[in-house]
């Protein structure tokens, strides 16, 4: 069930362990330290500048504000970033390391081999592990890789979730790199000599939620992973656009990065920078000429001749952003490029027939707007930055596709495009997850996706997609509630909603992106759900109906806090840039605390069980802010924390109110 649609459909990924209380805590441990990200639609960054949170968000903070009210745009996969980074970076900004834990992570497996033993705890996981298609998913799957001449297995390469195969063509998926400490994948190379030797890019380079480690390697399928000779360090801040093996020499391999582009050819052991700088975003062989390499780069597309040790630019748009190519067996002189533009809208469509010969670039197209997320592609923004797909059909070189949020067709070259997919259910259009980040032929017949909701394919040109999805764990949650009287659970989700665990399986109850949520504990028919910013729902039968009780207009943080009164749960707080209360489940709001935060938006609420009216409120200005109330909210002292990170959370002792905890994030 799904009331109230919310209008955005931008999202990013999770991961879920099935392990032991304290397999989970070294996973989450691990995977804190070995990440670090960066996710801005104008931040082409091409230079050795150490990265820092608080330099980006000074620099780019404004201008994503800018744009927070115009959907397609790219501000919420920022807030995501932005919201995810502030809790994890150092004091001053920096991004933790990663070799050091690294190294303390293999000191543990080799002291612990018990670690890989069968799990002994009684934990199992709950999911969610159901695709419902459309609207709300699994979650982002970044690249798809099929196997050659076993069309039934499929490996997905998800930005949090790790490495996942389905040996069924989707009917099942088991993960691969459950005991890797970096989960981020954003594609896979399978040995077309020997299909036991894998090549896994770490990282996300799509949403940049997860810096890349370098390339791993596996020699028996994916069941270990052990470093390549190029290995990076996460506050270089590199990201791994594109992978790929060389047609025949299967020792020779191409990593397309941020930040040049790198070139092995002893099957990993060795890497040479071929190219010092640039954006290499795509990376494409000739077919039947693997000497001639392909590449798009910022604005246009550069060429080798030599199998990829050295490159010439063919074509560049000044006005051009990142750049999607393709190759077709049907027509092999053809390589084509979609660019996008400053905007990170469709700047245009461009093909050469004679293998990219210089200035021999055509535009082909550069209307309706493909990127949008519009039906007609009438507006001129979108998230190229983010989600960008281009594939051409290997029997026929004028079927052209095209994946930003929804997904086009042209039978024609790229002269004329056809809105294919939607990403909710619009009239005849197929109703397919947004934010289109691989579209690849299995064959001439079999098309697939991947996406933000997980993966999709057809086999009839587009009429009917199938959502194969199923199985995959790999949803990010923003926050879990769970019923005190019977089995429902209570999710928020990353671009795939609020979710709901009861007796009838997962369920759907509101879209966008999950947060915060409640379950009243003596009824847990009413339920709480919010959207970003303090958008807070209600529903009083289960989730049959929702009903907005948001507190203000001007909204809070971007996941705001939300809390039940211990003893009297018709009692609630929602915390905007200041504290609301209310005594009929959101019906009405009391402001209880005028002036006290500067406008700062809060970030924690706790009420103490043993004495309501003692109420403690965190918010972050320049350092930490905390204060309480020991009536209710007519006075409150401000408090000193012991530290000056961001105040993540706050809890009473259940017995007495004087005994307060708190936890604090960064390292």
């Amino acid at each position: 069930m799904q009331q109230n649609r919310p209008t955005d459909h931008i999202p990013v990924i999770l991961n879920t362990n099935r392990l032991s209380i304290w397999m989970l805590f070294l996973m989450l441990l691990m995977s804190l330290f070995y990440t670090a990200a960066l996710a801005q639609p104008k931040l082409y960054r091409t230079t050795d500048e150490p990265i820092n949170f608080n330099t980006i968000k000074s620099r780019y903070g404004a201008e994503m504000e800018s744009l927070r009210y115009l959907k397609g745009a790219g501000f919420k996969p920022y807030k995501r970033w932005e919201h995810y980074w502030q809790y994890r970076v150092h004091p001053d900004g920096t991004f933790p390391s990663v070799h050091e834990i690294k190294k303390d992570w293999q000191s543990y497996l080799s002291k612990n081999a018990v670690y890989k033993i069968a799990n002994t705890s009684n934990w199992t996981s709950r999911g969610p592990t159901e695709a419902f298609s459309g609207y709300s998913g699994i979650g982002r799957v970044n690249r798809l890789t099929f196997v050659p001449n076993n069309p039934s297995i499929i490996y997905a390469s998800t930005p949090g979730g790790g490495l996942w195969k389905t040996t069924n063509r989707g009917a099942n998926w088991a993960p691969l790199t459950d005991y890797l400490p970096s989960i981020g994948s954003s594609g896979l190379i399978i040995d077309h000599a020997n299909t036991s030797v894998m090549y896994l890019a770490t990282g996300d380079a799509d949403g940049s939620n997860v810096y890349s480690i370098g390339v791993l390697k596996s020699t028996n399928s994916g069941q270990s992973w052990n470093d390549t000779g190029l290995k990076f360090e996460t506050l270089q801040g590199m990201l791994i656009y594109s992978l790929v093996q060389h047609p025949v020499n299967p020792s020779m391999l191409l990593a397309g990065t941020n930040r040049g582009l790198y070139r092995t050819s002893d099957a990993g052991t060795t890497w040479t920078k071929v190219q010092e700088t640039g954006i290499f975003y795509d990376l494409e062989f000739k077919p039947g000429n693997p000497n001639v390499v392909y590449a798009g780069i910022v604005g246009g597309v550069m060429r080798s001749t030599d199998a990829g040790a050295t490159w010439s630019t063919v074509y560049k748009n000044d006005l051009g952003r990142r750049t999607a190519i393709a190759v077709s067996p049907a027509n092999p002189d053809l390589i084509a490029a979609l660019i996008v533009n400053t905007t990170n809208g469709f700047l245009g469509f461009f093909a050469s027939t004679n293998s990219g010969e210089q200035e021999t670039f055509v535009q082909k197209s550069s209307t309706p707007n493909v990127l949008s997320h519009t039906e007609l592609g009438s507006d001129n923004r979108g998230q190229g930055w983010y989600d960008l797909a281009l594939t051409i059909s290997p029997i026929d070189a004028n079927q052209v596709w095209v994946g930003g949020v929804n997904i086009w067709k042209s039978l024609d070259g790229g002269v004329t495009w056809t809105h294919n997919t939607h990403w909710y259910r619009l009239r005849d259009k197929p109703e397919v997850h947004a934010d289109q980040h691989e579209l690849i032929f299995q064959d001439g017949k079999n098309l697939f996706v991947a996406n933000d909701g997980g993966v999709y394919f057809t086999s009839d040109g587009g009429a009917v997609w199938q959502d194969i999805s199923n199985g995959l764990v790999i949803t990010q949650m923003y926050a879990i509630a769970i019923s005190q009287s019977d089995d429902k659970v209570l999710i928020g989700t990353q671009d795939n909603g609020t979710k709901m665990w009861s007796t009838v399986g997962w369920t759907d109850e509101l879209g966008g992106d999950g947060m915060q949520n409640a379950i009243d504990p003596n009824d847990s028919n009413i339920l709480y759900g919010s959207l970003y910013y303090g958008a807070f729902y209600r529903s009083m039968d289960g989730g049959a109906i929702w009903k907005s009780i948001r507190p203000d207009t001007i909204g809070g943080a971007w996941v705001a806090p939300f809390v039940l009164d211990p003893t009297t749960p018709s009692t609630i707080y929602a915390g905007m840039r200041t504290l609301y209360k209310s005594l009929d489940r959101g019906d009405t709001w009391t402001n209880i605390s005028p002036g006290l935060t500067n406008d700062r938006t809060l970030g924690s609420i706790a009420v103490a069980p043993t004495s309501p009216n003692t109420i403690y409120v965190s918010w972050y200005n320049q350092g930490s802010k905390l204060a309480k109330t020991m009536d209710g909210g007519q006075s409150w002292i401000t408090l000193t924390p012991p530290h000056t990170s961001n105040i993540t959370s706050i809890s009473f002792d259940p017995k007495e109110a004087n005994t307060v905890y708190l936890t604090f994030s960064n390292y």
